[in-house]
């Protein structure tokens, strides 16, 4: 924060009898500098949400051929959620965490490692929900499932930030199979001018 500070400016006599005896019998007087403080911006509020709806992610997920079923869940942190699992995709789950109108998480999490029909099926639900939130991350996704399918038998953390999201893939190798999910969180705030921002893996 800056501070604006008035500066008291002496007129100095130099060589003058006149200035010298001004100098010897006036009690010189100091006046207090002004000073003014300039209140700080007010922060940014917090982003607290990933801009979707419960509602809209339930409806699409409801629907064939995903078929979830979903049920209210009770957390420690308190905050609303729904839990879902699909009918018709084994082992496949979502959780939807926050308040109805502006979720703070979205986390799928589907195995593979089964029928080819059975993991096609279950990576369409990672890129549905991507591309419900927003379309610009299904290409990332894909991707990284592309870079799952050249090395199955490495596990593989990525997390990239679009707009005010960040968006987390974990694929976990397992002997038989695996697992793979997205989670959708609020991006964090950017940081104060000046400092140093943390390196993303992408």
């Amino acid at each position: 924060m800056k501070k604006s500070t008035a500066i008291i400016l002496a007129s100095l006599c130099i060589g003058s009898a006149a200035c010298g005896d001004r100098a010897k019998n006036t009690t010189p007087t100091r006046k207090p500098a002004d000073t003014q403080t300039v209140a700080a911006p007010a922060p940014a509020p917090p982003r607290t949400g990933i801009a979707i709806s419960r509602d809209s992610l339930m409806n699409a997920f409801q629907r064939q051929p995903l078929g979830f079923v979903f049920e209210p869940q009770k957390r420690g942190d308190g905050e609303d959620a729904y839990f879902g699992q699909s009918q018709t995709i084994p082992g496949a789950t979502i959780e939807l965490v926050g308040p109805q109108g502006n979720l703070t998480n979205a986390n799928c999490l589907i195995i593979v490692g089964g029928s080819a029909k059975d993991d096609t099926r279950a990576a369409i639900t990672l890129v549905n929900l991507a591309s419900l939130v927003d379309t610009a991350s299904a290409g990332w996704l894909n991707g990284q499932m592309r870079l799952v399918a050249k090395g199955p038998k490495s596990s593989r953390k990525e997390e990239k930030q679009i707009g005010e999201r960040l968006y987390r893939f974990n694929y976990i190798y397992l002997e038989q199979g695996g697992t793979m999910s997205l989670a959708i969180v609020p991006a964090p705030p950017a940081p104060p001018p000046g400092a140093t921002p943390a390196v993303r893996r992408r």
